[in-house]
């Protein structure tokens, strides 16, 4: 893979559009510079961005990078073309960010970009999937993760050059860094946190143990043995128990057998003699009622007589009963329409107030309709009011933001002027530059009278920022409000013209509101006066008002427009009530004429019936009367008293019968025999359950003991497998190597990265030195085993790496670095990037090392691969032809190519 074309736009410390022309320069090595935080690294940060969305230090993400620079309408991407296996993809993306547009109407507005991303395939065609799709398929194409790409193309010899200064407690921290070895910590832990949830599980699992054992429950009458503790022994005391109870059980389970045979006869005998007592009740019983039925025979003669002339009598009332009906159903009707004279009346009386209700309502509508428009007018003349007042506060910033940039770009372009003496001040001799690692300065700039401290650009930077932030505000502020108060004076308008019919201006709808309140309120007082004397319609107007109070709005309008509808739905009622009313008097009326009729005929036919039955007199019919229960209840007497006679006979001779040979016992004697027998079961029965229930209940706890043993066996195995491991990786078995899994894994990698190292580093030096790792600490203290020698090859000694001059240790950093790249190679499958990037470090170089790293990295681009140094250092611009200058101004970061 091999960088083609990249352009960036408001990305990073560039606030136009950049671009970067790879195919002039396809092989070989060449510079990229510029002064320090121009924008050098950025190049890199945009590659990595485009093709995984984040920066090669994984610090910022992407929505971080749009530059400050940035106009507010600029817009933020990166595209980036590479070649690949001969073919060419590009790929642009832009993250998260706001813009200002400029509408046709002139007006501002902020619009949020969403993040995206697009992959352009050699054939020119767009890669349809969605965003996570087109990340995968970017992934596929290069072939690495975006780790594994930063390790690759971007050399990281400033990591590997902290690491030859670095303190023991540091040192595992750099590794962890550079390997990706986190992960190996998590299972350490895992490890340690896994054997600790397994001993929490034991004692949890002991503590259950004991618990469920405490709820055992000693047999009585059992003699308790010794009892040590341990699962074993407290399972075999609650054999013993078992044992004990169910023997116990057994024995009593046969004496309630035996005492239950023995209550049961006794019960047999009591059965017996209660049978022969109750024949001997009865028989007596029988005599007694015998002898009264006998001493009733003249009460029964005389009730049949009375019964004879009752059912004569009774033959003339029906047609008494005839006329008593006749009338009763005359005077009914008569009541009736009565009635229904006074109903119509009040119907009547109803209807008329029903329609003045009908006339005060519209009158509370209209009344109400004009409140909401005084109230309209009142918000119209507050929104004006509010305009004015925002439109004085915009104006007022807009002038305090143009002084605060004005005072901005003064102290900015004094800042520039004055950097060189800025970063000398502070300097002395021996003491290397920040900016070109040189020790020697022979000529210091000096700051002017007018220098300003980047703090103070920066500050003055944000109060502009903050002033035009608030300015803008403002005016969005001010042009919302001036909007809104022109729409709430065009609704007005609206709804006074629907109100009346025609427009009117201000002052005149004003008047014309105030004008028509006086004449609806005078006129809806008139008929609510004639509406408060009716009972009725006096919780109607005060439900009415009430209801009104918590309108709000259109809705008190419609509010008003249903309870007119009720009204006039009353009133349809009432003319169906008052149309049914009348009708109904008139068939009353006429079935009264009918009645008076029948009533004359059917008077004349009782005298005569009362006659032929032989009474003389009214008088004399009325006292031989008797209702009809009456008679059936002497008639069923009369019948009922034969039949007692005959069945008491028959009862008194077959008792006689049933009577001979047997003889009355002593019941006493036997009730106390049987309660005796029945209590003694009862204290069988109490001790039975006793044992039983025990025994059930340690019958389900030995389960649950055994169990929960089971559990424990399982537990202590696996608690021993866990300690082991965890022990094994946190490095603290007795009589092993104190080396937890981490540190083992990074030493691994070491050697590895180390083997690759040596490959170049013996060059580098003329074969006076290799890297080598120290052995005979590995695994004795606290992140030992990761200490870096250096082998004297000339001597065949063994040093520390920090014995190493500076020009010696960059050249070891570096062949660190690039053995970390072929490492990571090798792991990606052989997948080859014919690109690099080398991040600064030459300053502390000499010549001659300077001049042996360029060698070394002129070697690595032979093959057709693209090598970037990233650097300041005067002395690499003479030496290479070929260099991307970066240049800052106060708009930004500028490239370009400079070929010498």
């Amino acid at each position: 893979m091999k960088p083609v074309y990249i352009e960036m736009s408001a990305f990073g410390s560039y606030g136009g559009v950049e671009t970067v022309d790879f195919s002039r320069k396809q092989e070989g090595l060449f510079l990229i510079t510029g002064d320090t935080g121009a924008g050098k690294t950025t190049v890199f940060d945009a590659m990595m961005y485009a093709l995984y969305g984040k920066t090669s230090g994984g610090e910022r993400s992407g929505a971080m990078m749009r530059s400050h620079y940035a106009g507010k309408e600029t817009k933020t991407y990166v595209r980036f073309v590479f070649s690949l296996q001969g073919e060419e993809y590009q790929i642009t993306r832009n993250p998260e960010y706001q813009i200002e547009k400029t509408l046709k109407n002139g007006k501002v507005k902020q619009q949020k970009v969403a993040q995206g991303v697009e992959l352009f395939l050699p054939d020119g065609t767009v890669f349809p999937g969605k965003k996570q799709e087109t990340e995968e398929r970017i992934r596929e194409i290069i072939g690495l993760t975006g780790e594994q790409f930063s390790q690759m193309a971007m050399i990281a010899q400033g990591d590997f050059l902290k690491l030859l200064y670095a303190k023991t407690d540091e040192r595992k921290k750099i590794f962890s860094h550079l390997f990706g070895t986190g992960i190996y910590v998590k299972i350490q832990e895992e490890f340690r946190q896994h054997a600790a949830n397994i001993e929490k599980k034991l004692e949890e699992n002991n503590q259950a143990f004991h618990q469920e054992f405490a709820r055992t429950i000693a047999p009585c009458g059992y003699q308790a043995r010794e009892d040590s503790g341990e699962y074993r022994s407290k399972l075999s005391i609650l054999e013993d128990y078992l044992s004990f109870g169910k023997k116990k059980e057994k024995e009593i389970a046969a004496a309630r057998t035996e005492c239950q045979n023995e209550h049961q006869k006794i019960m047999d005998v009591i059965i017996r003699a209660k049978e022969t007592e109750k024949l001997f009740d009865a028989w007596k019983k029988a005599l007694s009622e015998q002898e009264t039925l006998l001493g009733r025979q003249g009460e029964i003669g005389e009730m049949e007589k009375r019964l004879k002339r009752g059912e004569m009598a009774e033959k003339v009332r029906h047609s008494e009963e005839n006329v008593r009906n006749v009338r009763k159903a005359l005077e009914q009707k008569e009541k009736n329409a009565e009635t229904l004279r006074a109903k119509d009346e009040i119907l009547s009386q109803s209807m008329e107030l029903s329609q003045n209700a009908v006339r005060w309502l519209f009158c509370r509508r209209q009344i109400y309709t004009l409140n909401l428009l005084s109230g309209e007018l009142l918000i119209c003349t507050e929104h004006r009011q509010q305009e004015e007042e925002k439109k004085a506060a915009w104006q007022k910033l807009v002038e305090e933001s143009l002084a605060k940039r004005e005072d901005y770009e003064k102290k900015y372009s004094v800042f520039l002027r004055e950097q060189a003496g800025i970063l000398a001040k502070g300097l002395s001799q021996g003491e290397p530059c920040p900016v070109c690692g040189s020790r020697e300065h022979p000529r210091l700039a000096n700051l002017s009278g007018e220098a300003v401290s980047q703090q103070e650009v920066e500050k003055a930077r944000k109060i502009r920022d903050s002033a035009e932030e608030q300015r803008e505000q403002a005016g969005q502020e001010y042009r919302l409000r001036e909007q809104k108060a022109r729409d709430i004076w065009q609704q007005f308008f609206i709804h006074v013209k629907e109100f009346f019919g025609e427009a009117f201006s201000e002052e005149e709808s004003r008047d014309r509101i105030l004008k028509e309140q006086e004449v609806l309120e005078k006129e809806a007082g008139e008929w609510e006066k004639s509406l408060r004397h009716a009972a009725d319609w006096k919780g109607f107007l005060r439900d009415v008002k009430n209801g009104a109070k918590t309108c709000h709005g259109q809705e008190g309008i419609s509010y008003f427009d249903k309870k007119t509808e009720e009204a006039r739905e009353r009133i349809q009622k009432m003319q169906g009530e008052i149309s049914t009313n009348r009708g109904n008097l008139e068939a009353v009326e006429s079935e009264e004429n009918r009645l008076r009729r029948e009533l004359e005929g059917q008077d004349t036919l009782f005298q005569r019936m009362r006659k032929e039955a032989g009474f003389e007199s009214e008088t004399q019919y009325r006292e031989n009367l008797a209702e009809e229960k009456d008679r059936e209840q002497w008639e069923e007497e009369i019948r009922s008293y034969q039949n007692q006679v005959n069945l008491k006979e028959g009862e008194v001779k077959g008792l006689l019968s049933q009577l001979r040979g047997k003889q009355q016992q002593d019941m006493e004697e036997l009730q106390r025999q049987e309660k005796e027998l029945s209590q003694r079961l009862k204290d069988m029965e109490e001790q039975h359950m006793g044992y039983h229930a025990a025994n059930e209940t340690n019958r389900k706890i030995q389960k649950n003991l055994i169990s929960l043993e089971e559990e424990s066996k399982a537990l202590k195995r696996d608690a021993a497998v866990a300690e082991s491991l965890s022990k094994t990786a946190g490095g603290r078995l007795t009589q092993s190597v104190k080396m937890d899994l981490e540190t083992y894994v990074q030493r691994r990698y070491l050697k590895q990265i180390i083997a690759q190292a040596n490959k170049r580093f013996i060059k580098m030096t003329d074969r006076q030195f290799m890297l080598s790792m120290k052995e005979d600490s590995a695994g004795k203290g606290k992140n030992e085993g990761l200490d870096l020698m250096v082998y004297a090859i000339p001597t065949g000694t063994l040093r520390d790496i920090r014995t190493l001059s500076g020009g010696e240790s960059f050249l070891a950093a570096l062949s660190l670095a690039l053995g970390l790249s072929d490492i990571v190679m090798r792991q990606s499958g052989g997948i080859r990037l014919d690109m690099m990037f080398i991040d600064e470090g030459f300053g502390s170089l000499d010549e001659e090392s300077r001049k042996k790293a360029i060698e070394v990295l002129r070697e690595l681009s032979v093959g057709n691969r693209l090598i970037g140094i990233i650097s300041h250092v005067t002395e690499l611009k003479e030496q290479l032809d070929y260099k991307l200058c970066v240049t800052r101004n106060e708009k930004g970061s500028s490239v370009c190519w400079e070929i010498s």
